[in-house]
């Protein structure tokens, strides 16, 4: 289908910095039409690239939380606490559950529904493993925060391009607007 929604949004951006957000004087409504240039852009790159960012951030969450679910299995002491056998079922779970069916189109909806449901347990098991470390070998306790630092890394990487607009095509996006 064209124009297609990012085309549109870059149009609608395009028209309202050169014809628009060009003929304000008051300094408010420059500032507010500069964040709304930037909101507008922000959209656009979403358009562009959410999806695709989420289908790989949902793979990647995969690896730190069979990390995690490994290690509360390696652990007897943790095997019994109760807040670490309803992570473990959490985890189990969401790594279980079936997104889509296997021919259907991976909507933005279902792969944010997806990334929603994996990334709970990976809070609950931030927040379980840091409240109680002394029930694990220090080493593979170490390995698993390691392997979700990393995977947060990877996260904020990805999702930095929909916050890091560094210019607005063709202007300046301070000189005289702010």
């Amino acid at each position: 289908m064209r124009p297609r929604a990012d085309e549109i949004v870059h149009s609608i951006a395009w028209t309202f910095d050169r014809h628009i957000s060009s003929d304000l004087s008051d300094p408010f409504s420059k500032s507010l039409a500069l964040s709304i240039s930037y909101l507008l852009r922000s959209v656009e790159l979403r358009i562009q690239h959410e999806g695709p960012v989420l289908w790989s951030l949902n793979r990647q969450i995969r690896e730190p939380l069979a990390a995690v679910r490994d290690l509360i299995g390696s652990s007897t002491k943790a095997g019994n606490e109760p807040i670490f056998v309803a992570l473990s079922q959490e985890i189990d779970t969401a790594l279980n559950t079936k997104y889509r069916e296997p021919d259907d189109y991976p909507t933005l909806e279902s792969v944010a529904d997806e990334a929603a449901t994996l990334r709970w347990p990976l809070v609950h098991a931030i927040e379980a493993l840091h409240e109680h470390p002394g029930l694990f070998e220090a080493s593979e306790y170490q390995q698993v925060r390691e392997a979700i630092q990393a995977y947060h890394k990877q996260q904020l990487e990805a999702e930095a391009v929909y916050v890091q607009i560094r210019s607005i095509e063709g202007l300046d996006p301070l000189a005289g607007r702010v």
